[in-house]
């Protein structure tokens, strides 16, 4: 996991680097939600 963000800071230099680590923390956020509303769903069942 580490090595993924390591190579999308060295990345960030450049336009497209930035629009990816933008769109990898986006995924990631919204794996996030997802597993939490996932586990509210089930809670309430």
């Amino acid at each position: 996991m580490k090595e993924i963000f390591s190579a999308a800071f060295r990345k960030r230099k450049s336009f497209y680097g930035e629009a990816y680590f933008v769109c990898f923390t986006d995924m990631l956020t919204a794996d996030i939600k997802a597993q939490k509303s996932l586990h509210k769903m089930i809670e309430n069942t």
